[in-house]
């Protein structure tokens, strides 16, 4: 018998070699992809988490889409006091004040809490509206789902926009969470 197992694989074309190659292979390039993808993803929660949190500081008006570090990076300046640059406008200096004093620190904290809601809350109502199981870190759902149980809409494409979204405006609002266990259910999704 197994010799004319050895006698047949012989006798395999190349079609055959290929398509035997390819079920082999298919299960990792499977598993690349998805971690290609899933790195993909949480790059875009780092840098966009990143650029939501300094919003609420203030912004770069050369640029808007850069946040703190990257709107510094454009400045000639050698030294930075106290991470301040002139490239970075404090939200109090869009408003015409200056740096220094009560005024512009009074101005400064009501902008940093007014986007703090605003993003806590779109993040909210998103998850609410449109993806109610992109709720809570996901970990326990999925250790359920690989134990047997369905749960439909779960792993959904929803699911996966509005998690990816919901936690960049999470994270960015200050609230107490980390991207660690929402982003196993987001490599779930994908």
């Amino acid at each position: 018998m197994h010799h004319r197992h050895i006698v047949k694989k012989r006798q395999d074309s190349v079609c055959d070699l290929i398509k035997g190659a390819h079920d082999a292979w298919s299960g990792w390039v499977c598993v690349l992809l998805v971690g290609l993808f899933t790195g993909a993803v949480a790059g875009v929660i780092d840098i966009g988490a990143s650029w939501m949190a300094d919003l609420k500081f203030g912004i770069c008006p050369q640029a808007f889409w850069l946040n703190r570090e990257q709107c510094c990076w454009s400045s000639n300046e050698t030294t930075f006091d106290d991470g301040n640059c002139s490239q970075w406008w404090t939200w109090s200096e869009v408003l015409g004040q200056s740096r220094e004093g009560v005024g512009p620190y009074i101005i400064s904290y009501l902008f940093y809490i007014v986007w703090a809601l605003v993003f806590a809350a779109l993040a909210a109502a998103l998850v609410r509206m449109f993806a109610p199981y992109a709720c809570g870190s996901g970990i326990p759902e999925i250790k359920t789902i690989l134990s047997g149980f369905i749960i439909r809409g779960y792993l959904g494409k929803w699911t996966l926009i509005i998690k990816s979204v919901g936690i960049m405006l999470a994270v960015s609002s200050g609230l107490s969470l980390g991207k660690e266990g929402p982003m196993v259910h987001i490599a779930c999704c994908i």
